[in-house]
């Protein structure tokens, strides 16, 4: 017991030092989360109205049993200001639940974009946009006591803990100040009819890496977080296409890189109904503590029904921490709701 309480207490450890030092969540349906990757996707989707969901859960098999989690909810609404040129407005809210302690982190963001047409129109079939976009958001940790003893709590005699004796220590959940926050981002991408698509994205969040504090604390930097993307869409046939992507971040000395590709079939008897099977890498790395090399696979499949896109992900532990965890890595899922627009032309948008 007192073996497994150590071994809790390590992983919280860790947990706490991942909020320390500002390391961003990552979801494996990277392409299923737009708002929290790129505020240059805010409005690039073909529609008026997007609504998408996430779900992630990582690492069921440590911190007993209870598992670092992932909520994320965003809604976007789309309008044309000019021939078609667009702006967009966008929402997106996302908690992180931190191991076996009861430890969030919270974050609300609001964000525009302004899609800006650079080629295409009526009998055109290649379709270019730039599009630029902002986000404001406010941050908030929190440090919950539960599941928590001390070494001043602990009996050498009789190899116990009483959690009931003074630890004096701060009990209770700590709050850490709200973080005004700024991120921005750029987007190209370009549509052929029935050819297939391409997109290139670059980010920055964090932008005035604002500071975590914690009961008086001088605080810890949340790093800005740089983020390139891109990929795009390549049809095999009528019924077939490959959709590669790859994304690549850095934030202060972390770097992650995920990339893989999916088979898209689309029958046409089925009218918008169609599947999408994957398969994605994704490699990570701490400067000076951790070498950069494969962290996880992720086996993925989405599928689209009408206005529905339902998402299914899992990831294999592939990294020196299977051996903890069992191979178990994270399962996640995503819902995503496009409202069509009414207009007598639609946005032609990659997919993603």
């Amino acid at each position: 017991m007192h073996r497994q309480k150590l071994i809790t207490a390590g992983i919280l450890w860790i947990g706490l030092c991942s909020i320390a030092i500002g390391q961003d969540p990552r979801f494996s349906q990277f392409y299923a989360v737009p708002l929290q990757n790129n505020p240059a996707l805010n409005g690039v989707f073909e529609g008026r109205v997007r609504l998408s969901s996430n779900y992630r859960e990582l690492y069921p098999g440590l911190a007993d049993g209870r598992s670092f989690r992932t909520y994320a909810v965003s809604g976007e609404n789309r309008f044309r200001v000019v021939n078609r040129d667009y702006v967009a407005m966008g929402i997106s809210v996302r908690q992180d639940e931190v191991g076996a302690r009861p430890s969030t982190r919270s974050q609300a963001m609001l964000g525009a974009s302004f899609l800006k047409q650079l080629s295409g129109g009526r009998g055109n079939k290649t379709t270019q946009y730039l599009v630029a976009g902002f986000q404001t958001a406010l941050e908030q940790y929190t440090i919950g006591s539960d599941n928590v003893w001390y070494s001043s709590q602990y009996d050498r005699a009789s190899n116990s803990v009483d959690v009931s004796t003074p630890s004096g220590e701060i009990s209770g959940v700590l709050r850490s100040s709200v973080l005004p926050d700024l991120n921005t981002g750029l987007l190209w991408y370009l549509v052929r009819d029935g050819r297939g698509s391409m997109f290139l994205g670059l980010a920055g969040q964090h932008v005035l890496e604002p500071s975590i504090r914690f009961i008086g604390e001088p605080g810890t930097p949340l790093y800005r977080r740089f983020t390139l993307q891109g990929g795009g869409e390549w049809m095999l046939s009528k019924q077939i296409s490959l959709l590669p992507a790859a994304q690549g971040m850095v934030q202060g000395p972390h770097s992650s890189l995920a990339l893989g590709t999916q088979i898209r079939y689309a029958n046409r008897f089925l009218g918008d109904i169609a599947l999408r099977t994957g398969l994605w890498a994704h490699l990570a790395g701490q400067v000076g503590q951790v070498p950069f090399g494969m962290d996880a696979l992720s086996i993925s499949a989405l599928f689209e029904t009408g206005r529905f896109n339902w998402g299914l992900s899992y990831d294999l532990t592939v990294s020196p921490l299977r051996r903890s965890n069992y191979g178990k890595g994270g399962v996640e899922f995503s819902i995503m709701y496009q409202q069509p627009a009414r207009e007598r032309f639609n946005v032609k948008c990659p997919r993603f």
